[in-house]
């Protein structure tokens, strides 16, 4: 719980600092139409919380709740500034480096191991590791490197820099030792997508890709303890205490209370189980905040990802790379909560705003953030006149 409470304090300070942004935006940010989808998400969740609040007891507990699943949206606000800047590339380069130094901290607590006591030792302690010095959810971890595939991969299309190809290879090798097969099919949904969407230039390196998955993928399935049919079933378990306990309260569910403290306990194997987590994204918005907001919060996103495929103008190759991540997210939703994690929703809300930013800039409807726009040069005398 720790780890969430630490989360939330983290997006509830990003939420006072993206105020500023709320009020000097220019005239884009108010016309966006993700602009307005994000904030009749965020009226209509403080609608369903204060309904709740009206007909349950409320907590502190449940308070810091729903203030963390608002002010993640919050990111949002501090994208657009920086799309709004004209830094959004440089910002892009800047997470990819705090990314790569994250992988190196990880190696330089592996390596050691791997000298003293082998690759097999590597193998059995890796997950350990990273859930003890980097993450807390190994999963995550997992995901964040799908995410940090394709942010690569967008960025190479910008910048056609061979160097960053080689970037992929710590990446991918980062994410196959976790085992995470949800991490894994994401990745290879998406580049199955990139690949379909692709496939009258196919080139050769797309097919080592996809080989390079297909292996990985093979690998991180032998490094579970649990099998396939158990790790499923435990969980259908914890889905179907989830679905009874929403039949009691469908519409607007629980107002956003910690789903914890929704269902602390769950039954399997004769055994009464403490609940932990949904282990699905869906399931766990369902119950907390209903299936109205549920409804209207995954068609926004897939609303922004269809925006992001069809992106046109120089940004089109690289938020088309970045959307794929997000389709790998929500494949990988059905048995993770991917979209309660700080850092991935910081990732996709960020995504959001550039976006945002770059559609209406593609159709001539915003210009940089706070630059005025320069006045037409007077005519030169002698110059072609009408």
């Amino acid at each position: 719980m720790g780890f969430w409470v630490y989360g939330t304090h983290v997006a509830l300070l990003c939420c006072l600092f993206a105020m500023p942004g709320v009020l000097f935006l220019s005239s884009a940010y108010q016309k966006s139409g993700i602009t307005a989808a994000i904030w009749m998400l965020r009226s209509l969740a403080s609608v369903v919380f204060l309904l709740t609040c009206y007909v349950l007891d409320t907590s502190a507990r449940d308070v810091v709740a729903f203030g963390g699943t608002i002010a993640l949206t919050c990111f949002y606000e501090i994208g657009y500034c920086i799309a709004g800047s004209g830094q959004f590339k440089q910002f892009l380069r800047y997470w990819c480096a705090c990314t790569m130094v994250m992988i190196g901290y990880v190696w330089i607590i592996v390596i050691p191991i791997v000298l003293k006591g082998g690759v097999g030792s590597l193998v059995s302690n890796y997950v350990g590791l990273i859930r003890i010095y980097v993450w807390y959810w190994p999963t995550n971890f997992a995901l964040y490197m799908v995410m940090a595939f394709w942010l690569i991969i967008g960025l190479a299309s910008l910048y056609r820099k061979t160097y960053l190809w080689l970037l992929l290879l710590p990446v991918l090798l980062s994410l196959f030792l976790t085992g995470s097969r949800a991490a894994i099919g994401a990745l290879a949904l998406g580049m199955g997508i990139a690949v379909w969407r692709n496939r009258r230039k196919l080139r050769l390196g797309v097919l080592i890709s996809v080989l390079a998955i297909s292996l990985g993928g093979y690998m991180s399935f032998g490094l579970k303890q649990y099998t396939v049919s158990n790790t499923f079933l435990d969980r259908s378990a914890r889905w179907s205490a989830a679905i009874e306990q929403w039949t009691r309260r469908p519409i607007l569910g629980w107002g956003f209370r910690g789903f914890q403290e929704v269902i602390p306990t769950y039954s399997w194997d004769d055994t009464v189980r403490q609940m932990g987590s949904a282990h699905n994204s869906y399931i766990d918005l369902l119950l907390r905040g209903g299936l109205l907001y549920s409804v209207f919060f995954w068609g926004f996103i897939l609303i922004v990802v269809r925006q992001g495929l069809r992106l046109q103008g120089d940004q089109r190759r690289c938020f088309e790379f970045l959307s794929y991540s997000i389709i790998g997210l929500l494949a990988a939703a059905l048995f993770h909560n991917v979209f309660k994690d700080p850092i991935i929703m910081g990732y996709f809300w960020t995504y959001a705003a550039g976006i945002a930013f770059h559609s209406r800039r593609g159709r001539g409807g915003a210009s940089t953030w706070l630059v005025e726009k320069p006045e037409p040069m007077e005519r030169v005398a002698g110059s072609c006149t009408t």
